[in-house]
């Protein structure tokens, strides 16, 4: 990706909150706040992590669920983000 993801964008087509964003790419919730209204560059490993969500959503493997709780289905397992935690099943 040459230019910086609308991250906005992205975490509200999947319904997450900017807390669970943040949770996803290891970030706290300001930081997602100052990337979505004043579009912080984005670098390092969150970059890698905002493609890969892309990717897995392109690939429908991402399923956005009412409870606030996504589940990322892979060949390793189901990895589930709910509420700024993180728990992975196999």
């Amino acid at each position: 990706m040459n230019s910086t993801p609308n991250v906005k964008a992205i975490r509200k087509r999947l319904g997450w909150r900017q807390h669970e964003m943040a949770a996803y790419l290891g970030i706290d919730r300001t930081s997602v706040l100052k990337i979505e209204k004043h579009g912080r560059e984005i670098s390092g490993p969150v970059r890698r992590l905002l493609t890969l969500l892309l990717e897995e959503e392109a690939a429908g493997r991402v399923v956005s669920l009412p409870s606030g709780e996504s589940r990322f289905h892979t060949d390793r397992g189901t990895a589930a983000i709910s509420a700024g935690s993180e728990s992975c099943a196999s």
